[in-house]
C-alpha cells in the first residue's frame, strides 16, 4: 500500500467510526420542560430587568434550542454586586446565628432532594451527559448542604495555647461578597459545593454559570428562596465569560472568587482580581496521568482507566488524561483497554441503556477531531520514516 493510500485508509477509518457513532445516538424525545426564557436571579427572585439581550442554550444530542437566557452585562453585574454587599452589610444572614443558618442548609437539602428528578432532567438535556451518570451524581448533591449544616452547628474554634497566661480563641467571620465561576461539564455539582461553604459561613455570593449549562444552576435560585434563605444572599447572572466574568473579577466589593476552569481563564481570573487584593482559589484543568505497575490486577486496571478516561464523555478535570503503563504488561493491556472501549455503548443521553454521550458543543467536536487528525498524520510519518530507514 503506498503512503498516499495509507493515509486516506486511517482517515476513512477515523471517519466511518466519527458517522457510527451519529447513527447509534438517536434523536432524543427530551423529557424536560424548559421555559422559552430565563432571567437572572437577583435579590430573591428572577427578573429581566435591564437585560438587552439572551443567548441560546443548545441540547448537545441534538443540536436544537433549548430556550434563551439573559446576557448579564455590567449594570446587571453590578446590581447584584451591590445587593449582595448590601445583604451582607445588613447582617440578616452574615451575623445570624449559626444554628439558624445550620436549619436554612438543612431545608435547602430538603428542597434539593425533593427537586432532583426535574433537575436531572434539566441537566441531561443541556450537557448531554448520560443520565445514568447524571442520576448517580445528582443523587449526592444535597449532602453538601447537610454536611456544611453539621459542620457550622459543631464548630469549636479551638487554637493550640500559647504561653503564659492567655486566654486563646478563633473567631471566624465571612469574607463579604464572594464571585462563584462555574463551569458546563457538572453544572450542579460544582456550583453547589461551592455554594454550600460559602452561604454556611455567612458569605453573599455572585454565582457566573457557565453559558453552555446555565439553567439548572438558575433553578437552584429558587430552591434556596423556598427553604428560607434571604434574599440576595444567592444571586446568578448568566452570561459569557469574557464579559460577566471578567467584571465579577475586578468589582471591587467582591471579596474573593471561586473558578473552576481552564488554564488560560485561570490565569485571566488571578491577574483581574488581583488589582482589587481579592482572594483567588481556582480548580483548573490538567493532564493527570494513571499509572499502571506491571503487579496491577489487569482487569481491575483496565476497568478503572476506562472509567476514569471516558466519564463524562472525556470532559472533566479529574479525567484520566495519560496512561504510564510498565512495558512488561504493556501490549496486554492495550489490547484490553481497546476492547474495552469498543463495548462503550454510545446514544441518546436519556436511554438508561446509554454509557456515553455527545461532547457539549459543535467547537468542543470540532477541536477533537482536529486532535485525532493530526494524531494520524504524526503516526503516519513516523511510518514514513521506518520504512525509509
Amino acid at each position: 500500500m503506498s503512503v498516499m493510500n495509507l493515509r486516506n485508509s486511517l482517515r476513512q477509518r477515523h471517519r466511518i467510526r466519527l458517522d457510527s457513532i451519529q447513527t447509534r445516538t438517536t434523536i432524543s424525545q427530551c423529557l424536560s420542560t424548559f421555559r422559552p426564557r430565563y432571567g437572572c436571579y437577583i435579590n430573591g427572585r428572577e427578573t429581566f430587568d435591564d437585560v438587552k439581550d439572551y443567548f441560546q442554550v443548545y441540547n448537545p444530542a441534538t443540536n436544537d434550542v433549548l430556550c434563551e437566557v439573559a446576557t448579564g452585562d455590567d449594570i446587571i453585574l453590578k446590581r447584584a454586586v451591590e445587593n449582595a454587599h448590601e445583604v451582607y452589610q445588613s447582617g440578616v444572614w452574615s451575623r445570624s446565628d449559626v444554628r439558624h443558618r445550620a436549619n436554612i442548609l438543612t431545608k435547602i437539602a430538603i428542597n434539593l432532594r425533593q427537586s432532583i428528578p426535574s433537575l436531572l432532567n434539566l441537566e441531561v438535556s443541556q450537557t448531554g451527559r448520560a443520565v445514568r451518570e447524571m442520576k448517580a451524581q445528582l443523587g449526592r448533591l444535597p449532602e453538601w448542604f447537610d454536611y456544611f449544616a453539621a459542620l457550622i452547628r459543631t464548630h469549636e474554634g479551638t487554637v493550640p495555647p500559647f504561653l503564659g497566661s492567655y486566654i486563646n480563641y478563633v473567631n471566624r467571620v465571612p469574607l463579604g461578597v464572594c464571585g462563584l465561576i462555574t463551569p458546563w461539564n457538572h453544572p450542579m455539582l460544582i456550583a453547589i459545593k461551592k455554594i454550600a461553604p460559602a452561604i454556611a459561613t455567612g458569605n453573599s455570593i455572585v454565582v457566573k454559570p457557565s453559558e453552555l449549562a446555565p439553567v439548572s444552576v438558575l433553578e437552584l435560585g429558587g430552591i434556596f428562596t423556598e427553604a428560607g434563605l434571604p434574599n440576595g444572599v444567592v444571586n446568578i447572572v448568566p452570561g459569557y465569560g469574557k464579559q460577566v466574568g471578567q467584571l465579577l473579577c475586578t468589582h471591587p466589593l467582591v471579596r474573593k472568587i471561586d473558578l473552576t476552569g481552564g488554564t488560560p481563564t485561570g490565569r485571566a481570573v488571578g491577574a483581574a482580581a488581583g488589582g482589587n487584593l481579592s482572594s483567588v482559589i481556582s480548580e483548573l484543568g490538567g493532564k493527570a496521568p494513571m499509572i499502571i505497575f506491571d503487579d496491577s490486577d489487569l482487569e481491575q486496571a483496565v476497568n478503572g482507566a476506562a472509567f476514569a478516561t471516558f466519564v463524562a464523555s472525556g470532559q472533566t478535570c479529574i479525567m484520566g488524561a495519560r496512561l504510564v503503563i510498565h512495558e512488561s504488561i504493556y501490549d496486554k493491556f492495550l489490547i484490553a483497554i481497546s476492547e474495552k472501549a469498543k463495548r462503550i455503548k454510545l446514544g441518546d443521553p436519556f436511554d438508561m441503556e446509554t454509557q456515553m454521550g455527545p461532547v457539549i458543543s459543535q467547537e468542543s467536536r470540532r477541536r477533537i477531531h482536529s486532535m485525532v487528525r493530526s494524531l494520524i498524520d504524526h503516526l503516519l510519518i513516523i511510518v514514513i520514516v521506518v520504512v525509509a530507514l
